[in-house]
């Protein structure tokens, strides 16, 4: 049993973060260095399942115009006090941007040519991919530190953002400190005095993979954790770990 994380990119001209957990927190993969959703295939085919996989990335969008039903539940409800927003996505938006919408294709491979029988719902029993979203899961996961600011945006400068990432890998080591989390510092150790804009967007995949993958092993290993489910399923639907504080 493994719990996969995928920080999916638009498109396969940028890399994608891909982290793997076992049933005892251990990390087992994690890397940015993923180009093609073939690239990607030959590494989830090196483990024995049943796979959980969550994918940062819209995996399935009904809507020709409007925005999809997750993202508006979403930003109607808070987490732990705190709005969080996702990026509003639509097909007409995504085909024309960025050629294709990836994780939908993503989901179609995982389906036939890895899981076979695959679900969309969060289950014991078999394969399931569902789509996530790391920003909901630091502020459910760490909601006195949230917002983290992580990512360069155009309110967000590089120090701002890198300031942002620093705080949330002492989050990461705090949960290995407290045995949550096993192997993180072996498989992430920045060193924060050299780096530049792309190693930072490494370890920014590295980290967003990992969230991924954790939420879906909390909702699975750790009693104090519950699935929070936005949107539906079957027309598109943003999960997260839950805990009532």
């Amino acid at each position: 049993m493994y719990y996969i994380g995928i920080d999916l990119a638009w498109t396969d001209q940028h890399e994608t973060g891909l982290c793997v957990i076992n049933k005892h927190g251990l990390i087992q993969y994690i890397h940015a260095d993923i180009w093609t959703d073939e690239a990607l295939l030959e590494i989830l085919k090196r483990y024995e399942g049943p796979l959980r996989i969550a994918i940062d990335a819209p995996l399935i969008v009904p809507n020709n115009q409007e925005s999809r039903q997750a993202e508006r539940i979403l930003a109607q409800n808070k987490i732990h006090q705190h709005h969080v927003r996702a990026f509003h996505v639509s097909r007409t938006f995504l085909s024309k941007t960025y050629g294709s919408i990836r994780g939908e294709n993503l989901l179609s491979l995982l389906q036939n040519r890895i899981l076979n029988e695959v679900d969309i719902h969060i289950n014991e029993t078999s394969h399931y991919v569902v789509e996530t979203f790391p920003t909901a899961i630091t502020a459910s996961l760490f909601p006195n530190e949230y917002p983290f600011h992580y990512k360069q945006k155009r309110n967000v400068n590089f120090q701002q953002s890198l300031q942002g990432l620093k705080r949330l890998d002492i989050c990461f080591k705090s949960l290995e400190r407290e045995g949550h989390l096993l192997n993180y510092k072996e498989w992430i150790s920045p060193d924060w005095h050299t780096m530049t804009r792309q190693s930072k967007k490494h370890i920014e995949d590295q980290l967003d993979a990992l969230l991924c993958a954790y939420s879906l092993y909390l909702i699975h290993q750790d009693n104090q954790y519950s699935k929070r489910i936005f949107g539906q399923a079957e027309t598109g639907a943003i999960v997260i770990p839950y805990s009532n504080l």
